[in-house]
C-alpha cells in the first residue's frame, strides 16, 4: 500500500467515526469510491500549474454574485466529456452530464511571495452515474501540484491589501463531510451556482458578437435548450451599484452566501428561514421572523431581521461574527465579510421601522412586560373571544415553528412540552405570559443549556438524558447531539428555547384563537365561558 492510499483509509476511518455520533447519517459509500489523488489527474490545467492555463477542452465562466471565502481570490472551471453538453434549465441547477468535472481554486495575493498569487486550495465537484462528489485539493508548497486531503486543513497565509497592508489570517480547506454539508439538497449533493440567475452574464471571455455566457456556450456546443429572444432571469451582483437596488444586491448576498443551506430542501430547513432571491413573503425571509429556537446564535435578539434597525437584527449578529456556533455560514470562513455586512445594514435601515409594521392593523407587537392587569385583559379576552377551530390554523403555521417543538397528545416534535399535557391546573394567564414571555415561567427541565468542546463545537439544546458517559441535547434544529462528558469544556445555563415575541406580528384576534386552542386542548377551558360569537 502506497502511503497515500494508507493516509486515505486513515482519513476514510475518521470520517466515518461522527457518523455513529449525534444521529448523523451521511452515507460512507462516497468514501469507498476510487478518487483522483492529485488534482492534475483531472488534466484541467496546461503547462506549468500555477498559471492555471487551460488545457483543451477546459472552459473558465463566471458567476453573477461569488460566495464570501476570506476574501480569497477565486477561479471557476468545468470540463466536460466529449460532445456531450450541459442541458438548461430554467429552474434549478443546470443539468450536467456524467464525467462532468466543476472546479474553483482559490488563491491570496500573499506578501511571503513578494505580493505574487499563492494558491492555496481547489474544490472539485466530479459527475458519477448516480452523485456528484464533492473532494478537497491542497496546493503543495511549490506551487506544482495539489493532493487530496479528505480531512481538509488549515493554511496560514499573509495576504496582501491594497498593496500595502498585511494580514495574517488561516484560510481552512473544507473536509470531506463539509463539502457535503454544503451542498446536499435534501439527499442529494448538489452543484452551487450554476443556475440560470447565476450564469446568465456577460461571457468572461472577448466575443465578437457581444453575446453573453449562456449564448457563447450554447454557440460552441457547451450548452443545448437555451431559449432564444427570451428575457431569462439574472442575478444582480451584490457588489456592482450598477447591476441593481440595495436590495436586489442584499438579496442576491444573501442567495450566493446562504441559500444554498437555507431552502425548503437544505440543511437549514429545520429553520424555517429561506434566503433565495426568488422568495416572495417577508417573513419566510427573515422580515420580522423570530428564530425556531433562543439558543446563543440569536444573541439575545428577537427578529431575524428587525426593519430599520440592523444592530437588533439576528442575521447581522450571525453575519458579523467569527464565533463557532453562532457565525453564518458557520463554515468556509474565518474572516468577516465587512463590504457584504454593509451592504446587508444599509438595506435592513432601508426598510419602514418596525414599529410602523407592528402597529398597523391590530398586531400584537413587541412585548417586553406584561402588568398584572394587562395579562388578565388577555386571558378574559381569549376565553371570550377566541376561537379554538381557527387557533389550530394559527398553531399549523410554519412561520410559527410552534409544530417544531411541541406536541399535541404526542403527536408532533418532543423538544419543548406535550401542550395536551400542560398542568389542567394552570390558568389562562399562564398560558398567555407562556407565549408573550417565555423566560418568565419556564419549567427547568426545559430551560435550554449550551455545551462546548474542546475541538470548538458548539450545541444549544434541551438536555434529553445524560448517563454519566455522555449528554444528549435536543434542540429543533440540529435535532438529537449526542456529547461524550470527556470532551466538554464549557456549560452554561439559558433560558427558554422558545423566542421572544414570537406572536410579535400576529393581529390580536389571531392571538386570541391561537391561545383559546391552547387552553382547549390541555383542558384549561372547560368552564370557561362561551365565545361572544357563540
Amino acid at each position: 500500500m502506497s502511503f497515500r492510499r494508507g493516509a486515505r483509509s486513515i482519513a476514510m476511518f475518521l470520517l466515518c467515526l461522527p457518523l455513529t455520533l449525534g444521529g448523523c447519517t451521511t452515507a460512507t459509500s462516497d468514501l469507498e469510491d476510487e478518487l483522483p489523488d492529485s488534482l492534475s489527474a483531472f488534466q484541467l490545467f496546461d503547462g506549468d500549474p500555477a498559471r492555471l492555463v487551460l488545457a483543451r477542452g477546459v472552459v473558465r465562466y463566471e458567476i453573477n454574485s461569488p460566495s464570501f471565502c476570506d476574501y480569497a481570490d477565486s477561479d471557476l472551471v468545468m470540463k466536460l466529456p466529449r460532445n456531450e453538453p450541459i442541458r438548461y434549465s430554467r429552474a434549478g441547477p443546470f443539468e450536467f452530464p456524467v464525467g462532468t468535472v466543476l472546479a474553483q481554486t482559490f488563491s491570496y495575493s500573499d506578501v511571503e511571495r513578494d505580493g505574487s498569487r499563492r494558491i492555496v486550495e481547489t474544490r472539485v465537484l466530479l459527475r458519477r452515474a448516480d452523485k456528484w462528489i464533492g473532494l478537497p485539493y491542497v496546493w503543495n508548497e511549490t506551487q506544482s501540484d495539489a493532493q487530496l486531503e479528505l480531512l481538509g486543513a488549515r493554511i496560514e497565509v499573509h495576504r496582501l491589501v491594497d498593496g500595502s497592508e498585511v494580514r495574517q489570517q488561516t484560510h481552512i480547506v473544507p473536509n470531506f463531510n463539509d463539502c457535503k454539508r454544503c451542498h446536499r439538497i435534501g439527499d442529494v449533493v448538489t452543484p452551487i451556482a450554476v443556475s440560470v440567475r447565476q450564469l446568465n452574464r456577460p461571457s468572461p471571455t472577448a466575443d465578437r458578437g457581444g453575446r453573453g455566457q449562456l449564448s457563447a456556450w450554447q454557440q460552441r456546443g457547451v450548452l443545448e435548450g437555451l431559449p432564444a429572444d427570451q428575457d431569462l432571469p439574472r442575478l444582480a451582483r451584490w457588489n456592482e451599484p450598477a447591476s441593481g437596488t440595495v436590495e436586489q444586491r442584499a438579496r442576491a448576498y444573501l442567495d450566493s452566501n446562504c441559500a444554498h443551506c437555507h431552502n425548503p430542501h437544505g440543511a437549514a430547513s429545520n429553520s424555517g428561514l429561506q434566503l433565495g432571491s426568488d422568495i416572495q413573503k417577508p417573513t419566510t425571509y427573515g422580515i420580522l421572523k423570530t428564530p425556531v429556537a433562543a439558543g446563543r446564535g440569536s444573541g439575545g435578539l428577537m427578529f431575524d431581521i428587525l426593519p430599520g434597525d440592523p444592530k437588533s437584527s439576528i442575521l447581522m449578529h450571525r453575519i458579523r461574527s467569527v464565533e463557532g456556533g453562532v457565525m453564518m455560514p458557520e463554515v468556509g470562513r474565518t474572516q468577516i465579510d465587512e463590504e457584504g455586512a454593509a451592504l446587508l445594514s444599509d438595506w435592513i435601515a432601508s426598510m419602514p421601522s418596525a414599529t410602523d409594521a407592528l402597529t398597523e392593523a391590530g398586531k400584537v407587537g413587541i412585548v417586553t412586560s406584561l402588568s398584572p392587569a394587562e395579562l388578565s385583559k388577555w386571558a378574559e379576552d381569549s376565553l371570550t373571544r377566541g376561537d379554538a377551530r381557527r387557533g389550530a390554523e394559527v398553531f399549523q403555521r410554519q412561520d410559527l415553528n410552534c409544530t417544531k417543538c411541541h406536541a399535541i397528545s404526542g403527536k408532533g416534535a418532543n423538544v419543548g412540552p406535550d401542550l395536551a399535557k400542560i398542568d389542567s391546573k394552570n390558568k389562562p394567564e399562564y398560558v398567555v405570559e407562556s407565549i408573550l414571555l417565555p423566560d418568565r415561567s419556564i419549567k427547568e427541565e426545559f430551560r435550554a443549556i449550551t455545551l462546548a468542546t474542546e475541538s470548538g463545537l458548539v450545541v444549544t439544546g434541551i438536555q434529553a438524558y445524560d448517563d454519566g458517559d455522555e449528554i444528549m441535547l435536543r434542540d429543533p434544529v440540529r435535532g438529537e447531539t449526542r456529547i461524550p462528558r470527556a470532551e466538554i469544556a464549557a456549560r452554561a445555563k439559558g433560558g427558554s428555547l422558545m423566542p421572544a415575541n414570537l406572536a410579535a406580528s400576529l393581529r390580536r384576534e389571531e392571538f386570541l384563537d391561537l391561545v383559546r386552542y391552547l387552553l382547549d386542548v390541555s383542558g384549561n377551558s372547560v368552564d370557561a365561558q362561551p365565545r361572544a360569537d357563540e
